[in-house]
């Protein structure tokens, strides 16, 4: 006989439940509660569990009371004040519109605010319960030496804690491999050594495996009379459990009993703690490794950063009439952002912004690499080279000669000379020139190849003539794309409207206000940089 048990502990968690949520959670709401009542004549309460509930009479007035995005109760006012007839209509409110008109206006603005309270409240008791299991999870940690044998000898400690509980003389631990196909024995207990040396079992054909897999704890009372089930051990009696973490699927744990008998639900409660202990310390295994790989790297990564930081200018050049600025942020710590400036033979100032993609499109070490050597290539070109169309051809040049073809960057180069009103610049790729100024005016940005794309690409120069007080701003598009959260940057307009507002400001405060604009609600997800310069003369 065999049976299927609804597991106790939810391991496949599709959400996270909230703390308890009841009125006992708040010790003051009765109190509370009570006090609206004695002050507005009506009476409330607070429902606990799912809104929608029947009730023997229709409320005045309700809302919800919400623990993050789960609604966990209700506010209800009912009741009649003296005096009123309830015939004049019930209505039923919310936090969110302007219903229950039968309450009085400010009888149903101060339930309001108790259901403002109340919800945050709760959510920030979501919260706290969040971050403390949080910071449980950053208690330091040192590897053991031996932690090979360790593990070994957990899984074989667990395997024999949960079988001694229920009463079990053998346990087997088997895993999936990396193609989901098989099952093969890992860990044992009460079982002869060599079943290690068995080859794996294929999950095809395998019905209590699967079975347990789905999330059910399978009980083999006689396993003669439930050989459909396919146990992979000749017991009289055995179960099957599900070894798996709240994300994914690890494998199976059996336990095995010599006799046929039936299993209680405290002993496979107990099983079940046996399993997730097993997936507990795999995870933990996998994650050890993961870190220690990675341990060595984050040294490099550090120094990586640093370095690309140090290498963008900090001083602004000393310029009459102009004012130069510029701000550059790596979505992965390093990245193809950047910007620079530098003296040119002839007295000019050169001046570029961009943004370098290496093999993977997405920036990262490679992507640094690419910019390091734009900016190279930028620098030693303008050292001889007259327009800034010439430069970009030369050092587009350059990166084409120089890769396999899968590098490619947006660049600005620009120049502009000492009490002169004339700037000049040329772009490549997908970059963009707003002009903010007393009229407002915005031409369009200039449309060329990418550098790397082609050998054969030409940059076209053109020449602005700036009023005093005018702002050039070169940045790219990436700037305003979605952050890690699915919430959208600020729109560009609106950027651009704040810069209008804010002419009076040094390029630096107002590189500084783009910045701290952008990044308020979470950081871009791709490389972005910008460039500002400003006429001051």
């Amino acid at each position: 006989m065999a049976k299927k048990i609804a597991p106790s502990l939810n391991r496949f968690a599709s959400s996270i439940a909230p703390p308890q949520s009841g009125i006992d959670v708040v010790a003051s709401l009765p109190e509370l509660l009570r006090a609206y009542q004695a002050t507005t004549g009506r009476a409330i309460a607070y429902r606990s569990g799912r809104t929608g509930s029947a009730e023997s009479a229709e409320p005045l007035w309700s809302a919800e009371v919400c623990a993050g995005s789960k609604a966990v109760g209700q506010l209800v006012v009912s009741g009649e004040a003296p005096g009123q007839a309830r015939a004049r209509g019930k209505q039923k409110g919310s936090l969110r519109s302007d219903g229950g008109n039968a309450l009085p206006t400010p009888a149903r603005k101060l339930a309001a605010a108790i259901g403002d309270v109340l919800n945050e409240l709760l959510e920030t008791r979501r919260a706290l319960w969040q971050r403390e299991a949080e910071l449980a999870a950053q208690v330091p940690f040192s590897p053991h030496g031996e932690e090979a044998a360790q593990l070994a000898a957990r899984l074989e400690g667990v395997l024999r804690a949960g079988a001694e509980a229920a009463g079990c003389e053998a346990a087997a631990l088997y895993l999936l491999d990396d193609r989901t196909e098989h099952l093969k024995l890992r860990s044992l207990w009460g079982l002869p050594f060599d079943r290690l040396l068995a080859p794996p079992r294929p999950l095809h054909g395998a019905v209590a495996d699967l079975e347990a897999m789905l999330g059910h704890a399978v009980v083999l009372e006689d396993t003669g009379e439930s050989l459909s089930w396919q146990p992979p051990e000749d017991f009289a009696a055995a179960v099957c459990l599900p070894v798996s973490s709240p994300t994914s699927l690890l494998g199976t744990v059996w336990f095995f009993s010599n006799r046929n008998r039936d299993f209680s639900s405290r002993e496979t409660n107990l099983l079940e703690v046996a399993a997730g202990r097993l997936a507990v310390e795999l995870e933990r295994e996998m994650l050890l490794a993961h870190a220690l790989e990675t341990a060595a790297w984050r040294h490099h990564l550090e120094a990586a950063q640093r370095l690309q930081r140090s290498q963008l200018p900090g001083v602004p050049p000393m310029v009459d009439d102009w004012q130069l600025a510029g701000w550059a942020h790596q979505a992965h710590g390093v990245g193809g952002a950047f910007y620079d400036w530098f003296c040119c033979p002839d007295g000019r100032i050169g001046f570029a912004v961009g943004r370098a993609a290496g093999c993977s499109k997405e920036g990262g070490w490679d992507a640094s690499l690419t910019a390091a050597n734009i900016r190279t290539a930028l620098r030693a070109h303008g050292q001889y080279q007259n327009g800034p169309h010439d430069v970009l051809r030369q050092a587009n040049m350059t990166l084409w000669t120089g890769s396999a073809g899968d590098q490619n960057a947006a660049v600005v180069f620009g120049t502009l000379r000492s009490r002169d009103a004339k700037i000049q610049y040329s772009a490549g790729g997908n970059v963009a020139l707003w002009r903010v100024g007393p009229r407002g005016d915005e031409p369009p940005a200039a449309t060329a190849p990418a550098l790397g794309e082609s050998p054969e690409s030409s940059y076209r120069a053109i020449e602005l003539t700036v009023r005093a007080g005018e702002i050039l701003v070169w940045h790219t598009p990436s700037l305003f794309a979605a952050d890690r959260t699915g919430r959208t940057a600020p729109q560009p307009d609106r950027v651009l409207a704040l810069l209008r507002k804010n002419r009076h400001l040094s390029a630096a405060a107002l590189a500084e206000l783009i910045a701290r604009t952008i990044c308020a609600d979470g950081q871009p997800t791709a490389d972005a940089a910008l460039v500002v310069a400003k006429r001051t003369g």
